[in-house]
C-alpha cells in the first residue's frame, strides 16, 4: 500500500511478512517494535535470527484495519466503523487450528438481520472440504462475502467475492471500501486471491508459487498448453519446477479481475470495467521492468483529468528513478488517486494504489477502489501489493 513517506526498507520487511520466507535486505526489526509473527511462517526464524540488528527504530508499514476489542464481546472495532463479530473471530480461530478437523474455511458477510446499510460483519458459513467445498458454497444472491481457507499443505489464504451481476452497484463499492480492514482480521494467511465458484485447490498454490517466487509443495508444473506469464525476477525457481513431473490434466488458471484486451487505436488496455489504461502507461511500466533502462524504476499513474472528473482513462503522472524512497515523495499532494509500481533493490517488483484520506472527495475514493485491481494487474511481474505512504522507506 502506498504512501508518500514509505522507504524500501519497509517494503521488503513487508514482502517477508507475506510471503513468509526470507527476503535478501530486509533485516531484523528491532525489539522496541511489536512484530506479529505468523505459525504459518516459522520456517523462516533461523535465517532471521542470524541477521544483524537495525541500529534505527523501523517504522512498521501501517495496517489498513485499525482495529480494537469490542466492548461487548471478543470481536474487532475498525477505524471505518466496521463491527467484526465475536463469531468471526472464533470461526477463524477453528479454522486456524491444528487440532480442529471439521472447520477449514469460513465465509463472512454483512448482518442482513441489522439492515441494509449494516455495518456488522458476522459468520455466514463454515465447514470443511478445502477450497473446492468452500467455493462451491458462496451465495447465489448477490450477498458479497469475505472470507479465508485452510489449504492442503497447512498455509492460509483470505478473499471476497462479490458476484458482479447480482450485487447492486453500492454495496459493490461499499464492500471493496471495507474489505482490508475485514480481511485482515484473517491473520496468518499469506496472501489474498481471487475467489471464483469453480476455483481448484491446485490453481490456488500454482498462484502462491507466482505470487511469492519460491516452489510450493503441491503445486505442479502446468502443462504446456496453458499460457503461463513468467517474470524474469522469478528466474531462481526455474531450477526447481523444472523437475516436477507435469499436470495429466490441463490447469485452468486462476482469473485475474482485469479482462484486458488491446485497445482499437493504441497498444494500453480496455477493461472490462470499461478502465481505458491508456498506452504510455503500458510503455512506461515496460521501462520499470527492463534490466537495460536505468533512468526509471518507479511509475505513477493517474486518470487523465484533461478527459473530465469521470474519466475511466488512466494515464502516467510521473515517473523517475530513486527507488521507493524517491516514489513516495513524488506522490501528489492534491488528492489525486494514483496507482503505480516500482522496481526494488533486490530486482523485485511491487504494486501499489494511493489515496490521500484527507483530500480525496468519497466518491473519488470509492471509483478509484472499485478500479484498483484492473489497474494494478497491468503492472505484471510484481510480487505482491504494498501500502504507500509518503515516509515509506
Amino acid at each position: 500500500e502506498m504512501r508518500r513517506d514509505l522507504t524500501e526498507h519497509e517494503v521488503l520487511l513487508h514482502i517477508e511478512k507475506v510471503t513468509g520466507f526470507a527476503i535478501p535486505g530486509a533485516a531484523k526489526p528491532p525489539s522496541t517494535v511489536p512484530v506479529i509473527k505468523s505459525d504459518t511462517a516459522k520456517s523462516t526464524e533461523t535465517a532471521k535470527s542470524n541477521r544483524a540488528p537495525v541500529s534505527a527504530k523501523v517504522k512498521p508499514i501501517t495496517m489498513t484495519a485499525q482495529a480494537k476489542p469490542m466492548p461487548k464481546g471478543s470481536g474487532l472495532q475498525m477505524s471505518s466503523g466496521v463491527e467484526v463479530q465475536p463469531d468471526v473471530v472464533k470461526s477463524w480461530s477453528e479454522v486456524r487450528s491444528d487440532k480442529n478437523k471439521e472447520v477449514d474455511w469460513v465465509l463472512t458477510a454483512a448482518d442482513k438481520n441489522d439492515g441494509p446499510k449494516t455495518k456488522k460483519i458476522t459468520t455466514l458459513l463454515k465447514g470443511s472440504g478445502g477450497i473446492e467445498k468452500c467455493a462451491a458454497s458462496l451465495p447465489k444472491d448477490g450477498t458479497v462475502v469475505y472470507g479465508g481457507a485452510r489449504l492442503v499443505n497447512e498455509r492460509f489464504v483470505s478473499f471476497m467475492f462479490i458476484d458482479e451481476d447480482l450485487t447492486p452497484a453500492m454495496a459493490r463499492a461499499r464492500a471493496i471500501m471495507y474489505k482490508n480492514e475485514v480481511l485482515n482480521v484473517f491473520e496468518g494467511c499469506d496472501c489474498e486471491i481471487e475467489m471464483r465458484r469453480d476455483l481448484t485447490e491446485h490453481e490456488v498454490l500454482l498462484h502462491i508459487e507466482k505470487v511469492t517466487g519460491f516452489a510450493i509443495p503441491g503445486a505442479a508444473k502446468p502443462p504446456s498448453t496453458v499460457p503461463v506469464i513468467k517474470s524474469d525476477t522469478a528466474k531462481s525457481t526455474e531450477t526447481a519446477k523444472s523437475n516436477r513431473a507435469p499436470v495429466s490434466a490441463k490447469v485452468k488458471p486462476i482469473t485475474m479481475t482485469a479482462q484486458a484486451k488491446p485497445m482499437p487505436k493504441g497498444s494500453g488496455l480496455q477493461m472490462s470495467s470499461g478502465v481505458e489504461v491508456q498506452p504510455d502507461v503500458v510503455k512506461s511500466w515496460s521501462e520499470v521492468r527492463s534490466d537495460k533502462n536505468k533512468e526509471v524504476d518507479w511509475v505513477l499513474t493517474a486518470a487523465d483529468k484533461n478527459d473530465g472528473p469521470k474519466t475511466k482513462k488512466i494515464t502516467t503522472l510521473l515517473k523517475g528513478s530513486g527507488g521507493i524512497e524517491k516514489c513516495a515523495a513524488s506522490l501528489p499532494k492534491d488528492g489525486t488517486v494514483v496507482y503505480g509500481g516500482a522496481r526494488l533493490v533486490n530486482e523485485r517488483f511491487v504494486s501499489f494504489m494511493f489515496i490521500d484520506e484527507d483530500l480525496t472527495p468519497a466518491m473519488a475514493r470509492a471509483r478509484a477502489i472499485m478500479y484498483k485491481n484492473e489497474v494494478l494487474n497491468v503492472f505484471e511481474g510484481c510480487d505482491c501489493e504494498i501500502e504507500m505512504r509518503r515516509d515509506l522507506t
